[in-house]
Order: structure tokens, then C-alpha cells, then sequence
């Protein structure tokens, strides 16, 4: 007939274009068709045979339904857990709630499925510095500067924890001086303070404390409401009071 003409060429149609469409899943059509034609074949009567009643047809179509929309949603929930940054963001929404150990899980799942995602890898030192795994920490930040050399945010990053941390085997000054001034390199002539901040942490953990009161009064010119940087800046001063034999390099 000619409905199943139609049907026929409507059917070879969607699948020839999924199949030639990158941008497209064909599991989604290729289910649907293998469903429809199952339940077509569980439900379907003769012509002219009598037509079952309203509750036998609601009930055979609810189960229908729900069969289709089950294996549609296992589908989606296989597709999502292939794709990195869907476990990523399940990751973040974790760290967000402090679930840091189940957040580093999700952060190393998504870097398993592609390991070359810089913005993870930084996610996923925030993560480890919460839970005070500086050395891990320093890791992660370290890869993704390899992947992507000129970020400012993981150069600034890794320079602070070289600067702050308090484990002694992971605790660099000269390390943290090189990245905080990478950073700044990067950045350019527009420096956000927080960037200047972490420069003058690092001029401090390496007793240049004229030069680390200089950036931090920077850093207090362009933020002001900030009560973090004057903190900072009266640390380096008093630093500079407290060792005054201690000269600039």
C-alpha cells in the first residue's frame, strides 16, 4: 500500500542520514525502529477484528511507553557516561558540596576518558588542595600546564601552592617565583591583582620583602575592598622589619 511505501522510505531515509551525519546518533533511531516493530507485532490485530477495550489498550500502551522511554534514558545515561565533560560537571557539582574524595573520582573518570583536558586536570588540583594533598595537587597543575603552556589561572595556581603549602618535600620558592612571574608574563600589561598577589607571595617565601611590599601595595591600589591583600601587605611589612640585614639579590 502506499502507507507502507511511505513508511518504508521515511524509515531508510533517517537511517541513511544517520548514518552519514557525524553529528548524529543512530542507537536513538535504530531503537526506536527495533521497539515499534516489536510492539507492532505484540499489538497489532486483523482487520475488522473486534477492538479491544479502553483499559486493555491504555494498559498495553502504558507498558509500551514505559519501555521505550526506559531504554531511551539507559541509552542517554551510557552516552553520558562516555563523555568527559558530563562527568567533569557531575565532578564539579560534588566539590561544590564538599564531596571532595567522589569529586576526585569523577574528575579521574572523565581524564580516562581524555586525558588531554587541561581545565579538568586543574579541577581536579582545587579538589586534591582541599583535602591538603599538596604533592598531588602539584601534579595535576603540572600536567595542565604541559597541555596548555600559556594559561595565567594554572601558572598563578601552581605558583601559590609551590609558595604556601606547608609540606616541606613539595614547598619550592624558586619554583613559585618562576610560575607566579610566568603569569604575569602572560597576562601582559592588564595584571588582575589576585595574579599580583601571588607574585608577591613568592618575592616573600624568597626573603625579597622590598619587592613583595611593592607588588602588594599594587595589588591594594586595584582592590581596595579587599582585606585579604592589606593582611598580605602587613605580613610582608612586618617581614621587612623583622629582618632588616636581609637584602634584595
Amino acid at each position: 500500500s502506499e502507507a507502507r511505501k511511505s513508511m518504508l522510505f521515511f524509515v531508510g531515509f533517517n537511517l541513511v542520514f544517520g548514518f552519514t551525519n557525524s553529528g548524529i546518533d543512530n542507537g536513538a533511531h535504530l531503537g526506536g525502529l527495533v521497539v515499534g516493530l516489536a510492539m507492532g507485532a505484540l499489538l497489532r490485530r486483523p482487520l475488522g477484528a473486534n477492538r479491544p477495550s479502553l483499559p486493555a489498550r491504555f494498559l498495553s500502551t502504558s507498558i509500551g511507553v514505559s519501555f521505550v522511554l526506559m531504554m531511551v534514558f539507559r541509552h542517554a545515561e551510557t552516552r553520558a557516561q562516555s563523555q568527559p565533560h558530563v562527568v567533569a560537571t557531575a565532578g564539579e557539582i560534588l566539590a561544590a558540596q564538599g564531596e571532595w574524595d567522589d569529586a576526585i573520582e569523577h574528575y579521574h573518570r572523565a581524564l580516562e576518558i581524555d586525558p588531554d583536558l587541561a581545565l579538568i586536570h586543574f579541577n581536579l588540583a582545587l579538589a586534591y588542595e582541599a583535602k591538603q594533598m599538596d604533592a598531588e595537587a602539584v601534579s595535576a597543575l603540572r600536567r595542565a600546564i604541559e597541555i596548555e603552556p600559556e594559561s595565567s589561572l594554572f601558572h598563578n595556581q601552581l605558583a601559590w601552592r609551590y609558595a604556601t603549602t606547608e609540606n616541606d618535600r613539595v614547598k619550592d620558592p624558586r619554583l613559585a617565583l618562576t610560575h607566579a612571574e610566568k603569569a604575569v608574563e602572560i597576562e601582559g600589561g592588564a595584571v588582575p591583582p589576585h595574579i599580583l598577589d601571588t607574585l608577591a607571595e613568592a618575592y616573600y617565601v624568597n626573603a625579597r620583602f622590598d619587592e613583595a611590599i611593592e607588588i602588594e601595595r599594587r595589588a591594594v591600589e586595584m582592590a581596595p575592598d579587599t582585606p585579604i591583600f592589606h593582611e598580605q601587605l602587613a605580613k610582608y611589612e612586618r617581614a621587612k622589619m623583622e629582618n632588616p640585614s636581609v637584602s634584595p639579590p
